[in-house]
Formats: C-alpha cells, sequence, structure tokens
C-alpha cells in the first residue's frame, strides 16, 4: 500500500509539472502568431502608405491638378459671370444675354476689310464686348455683337435655277472635310471650323475639344447643315404671295447693322497674298499668277455660285477679284433695300463715328445702358488729345506691299469701276 501510494504520488507530481509546460508552450504559439499577424498588418499598412506616397508623388498627378485646377476655376468664372451673374447679385455683374437676346451692333464687311483690326479697336478702346465670327454669350464676351464676313450670307439668296440644298452640303462640306477655318470659327481661333458658334449655339452639343475625331467633326457637319437653312438669307425682307412683308427670321437678333469697306483692290491684293500659292519668287508680284487653295475655291463657289469658280485656267488673282466684286455687290443691295442701316470706308473713319452708327452714343439706341457712359468718356478723351482716331491697321496685317494688282482681265475691269464708284473709291488703274 505504501508502495502505491509513492507511485500515485510521483504520478501526480509528474502530471502536475507536465501541465504547466505544454501551457507555456501553447501561450509562444499564441505569441508567436499574434506577432506574425502584427507584422503582416504593418507591411500591408506600409505597402498602402508607399502606394499613396508614389500616386501623391507622382508628377502626372501634379500636372493633372496644376493645370486642371486654374482651368476649372476659369470655366466656373466664365459659367458665373456669362450665365449666372444672378450668384453674385451683391456685385451687380451685368445680366446674361441668351442666343436669341438682341445685341447692340453686327458689322459685316468680307475677309481681309480690316474686320480683326475693327474687333480690337471696339473691344480694347471702347470696351465693347464683340467677337470675330462667333456669336457665343454663353462661354466668351460676345454680349455686345460680331464682326464678320460670313454675316453677309444673311443677306443672300441662291439664284432660282440653282440647287440650294446641295449647294448647302458643298458649304459645310468646305468647312468640315476639309478642315478649312476660313468660314466658321471656334474661340481663340481654333483651326477646325465650328458653325454653331458663327451662327448659335449647338443643338447636338459637339464636343469643341473633340473636334478632330471624325464622329465629331459629322455632328459639326449635320449642325452646319441644319444652321445654313436657317441663316442663309435670314435678313432679308420677303414680300409674301399674299402680300405680307416677312422681316427678319434670323437666330440672334442686332439693334444696328454696318457694312465696312475697304478699298476692293486692296482686298484683293490682301487675299492674294494671304491665299495663293507663289509660283516664282523672282519677282514680288509674281505671286498673282499662283492658284487659289481648292478648299476656297470650293467655298466661293457654294456661296457665290455660276461665277467659275473651279476653273482651273483662271489666275488666283481673277477668282479673288471675283468674289470681292459679287460680296460686295450682295451688300450693297441690301443696303439699298434698307436691311442695313449705314455704310463706312475702314480707311477714313474713326472709331467714334463707327460707335455713333452704331448707335452706341445715342441713349435711346444703346441696348445696354451702361455702355454710353463709357463710350462718350472715351471719346470725349480721343476728341481733347487732338487724335486723329482712325481705326488702327493693327491686326491680320499680310500684304505689307507684296502684291499689287496691276490690271483685270476677263471683263472684271469694268465690273471694278463700277463698284469702286459705288463705294465712293477713286479707282487707281
Amino acid at each position: 500500500q505504501r508502495k502505491n501510494q509513492k507511485h500515485q504520488r510521483k504520478a501526480t507530481t509528474q502530471s502536475v509539472v507536465t501541465r504547466p509546460k505544454r501551457h507555456k508552450e501553447n501561450e509562444k504559439v499564441e505569441e508567436k502568431s499574434e506577432d506574425t499577424n502584427d507584422v503582416k498588418k504593418e507591411e500591408e499598412e506600409e505597402e498602402e502608405e508607399t502606394l499613396w506616397q508614389v500616386l501623391k508623388n507622382h508628377w502626372l498627378l501634379k500636372a493633372l491638378l496644376l493645370l486642371g485646377t486654374p482651368t476649372l476655376l476659369y470655366f466656373l468664372y466664365l459659367y458665373i459671370r456669362l450665365q449666372k451673374p444672378s450668384y453674385l447679385l451683391p456685385l451687380k455683374l451685368r445680366p446674361s444675354v441668351s442666343m436669341n437676346d438682341e445685341r447692340q451692333l453686327l458689322i459685316v464687311g468680307t475677309m481681309s476689310s480690316g474686320t480683326c483690326s475693327i474687333t480690337h479697336e471696339l473691344s480694347q478702346t471702347l470696351k465693347i464686348e464683340v467677337l470675330h465670327e462667333s456669336t457665343d454669350t454663353l462661354w466668351d464676351y460676345g454680349r455686345d455683337g460680331t464682326i464678320s464676313w460670313f454675316h453677309g450670307m444673311r443677306y443672300y439668296t441662291f439664284p432660282p435655277k440653282v440647287n440650294k440644298g446641295k449647294k448647302i452640303l458643298q458649304m459645310c462640306h468646305a468647312a468640315y472635310a476639309h478642315a478649312t477655318h476660313i468660314m466658321f470659327h471656334i474661340p481663340k481661333n481654333n483651326p477646325y471650323a465650328a458653325g454653331p458658334l458663327l451662327f448659335n449655339r449647338a443643338d447636338f452639343n459637339c464636343p469643341f475639344h473633340r473636334l478632330l475625331i471624325p464622329s465629331y467633326k459629322r455632328c459639326y457637319f449635320r449642325e452646319c447643315v441644319k444652321l445654313m437653312h436657317k441663316e442663309i438669307g435670314c435678313a432679308r425682307t420677303v414680300v409674301d404671295t399674299d402680300g405680307k412683308r416677312r422681316e427678319n427670321s434670323c437666330t440672334v437678333p442686332f439693334r444696328k447693322v454696318l457694312f465696312q469697306m475697304r478699298e476692293p483692290l486692296k482686298v484683293v491684293e490682301s487675299l492674294v497674298a494671304k491665299y495663293c500659292n507663289p509660283v516664282t519668287q523672282k519677282e514680288e508680284n509674281e505671286i498673282t499668277m499662283g492658284q487659289a487653295p481648292d478648299t476656297l475655291l470650293y467655298l466661293f463657289d457654294a456661296i457665290l455660285p455660276n461665277q467659275q469658280f473651279l476653273d482651273k485656267n483662271k489666275t488666283c488673282s481673277l477668282h479673288m477679284a471675283t468674289y470681292v466684286v459679287e460680296y460686295y455687290t450682295m451688300l450693297l443691295d441690301a443696303y439699298d433695300r434698307g436691311e442695313i442701316d449705314a455704310m463706312y470706308q475702314i480707311e477714313y473713319t474713326s472709331l467714334c463715328e463707327v460707335a455713333e452708327m452704331s448707335g452706341l452714343l445715342d441713349e435711346k439706341s444703346t441696348v445696354y445702358k451702361p455702355n454710353l457712359k463709357v463710350v462718350k468718356q472715351k471719346c470725349k478723351e480721343e476728341e481733347s488729345s487732338g487724335g486723329d482716331g482712325m481705326i488702327k491697321k493693327s491686326k491680320n496685317v499680310i500684304n505689307k506691299g507684296r502684291v499689287k494688282i496691276e490690271n483685270l482681265e476677263d471683263g472684271l475691269e469694268e465690273k471694278m469701276k463700277e463698284l469702286y464708284e459705288k463705294l465712293g473709291y477713286t479707282y487707281p488703274l
């Protein structure tokens, strides 16, 4: 019995001794597993922090933030300033102008007649919000008017036997398929066309920044066709079959319309220097023998049909002279019908005289009344300074004496002489 009791005591002591060892081993295993989990979590956190640091310090993200933030703020500024000025009511900003609201003035004149210069002078000197070849008031400062050569088409009608739809398709094809910028413009002189800004905003919401993609160019082509059907001839006063007079049906109304003239042969010389490809550079005026760009002739043939603009045997100077004669004749007819309020020679007219013809010096004819005070003050300062106030040819100076027209062939000289007499110029040849 004693032996059995000793044996039992040894067994119990052994069991008591061994149990704590197993418990310590388990604790160590648990501690190790906890340590490994902590290490993994720390490594994951380190990996996440490293990825964020990589993105945060990447040059592309910095560039996007550097360029994107000012751009976003700029468009936000334009949106509030031009479309939602009521958001900043305490500042008393100028009210917004929709695409259908009346503007102060429209000045029409052929290409190379100084339309860029008069736009610059009116906006910079008289602080009038006018745009060149655009009527946009939602994202640009065109709330007072437009200066444009193509707005002359508001006074045009196609000849009776000419297919209007076909010529409009040709017109828009010249503007978009050939990617010319001479017909339509978007802000900042984008080299591609954008018909919706010339007369109205785009119903298709064609994005300007994707104009290089063919599908978006097709979007603008469709919009161009739609607008041309609506706007060409829209300013003509038409007597319907029932005897009723149908007045101006254009999208954008203007309080005053002016016809800006420049000596016709000077316009021809400028167009030749701008668009004609020189045959040789041996003589300064040899450029007159060059060929006009096919796209330009394609456009001229669409807007002024039956003038043989696609005849390759004619010189570039002859094509340009034909266009100038036909364009001026169209606007003179509109003036005779009373559809244009006044006409002036840009070489001999002061800026304040243009402002007076535009109605900017008369309270009754001023659309936006605060302009009256500003323009009057500027003209008063010009008068007191003793300057002549003539419009400076400061923009888009092309010819610089390189081209001089010395004669006109193909029976154009008689037409040009007649045009000079109507415009009040002395024929030089």
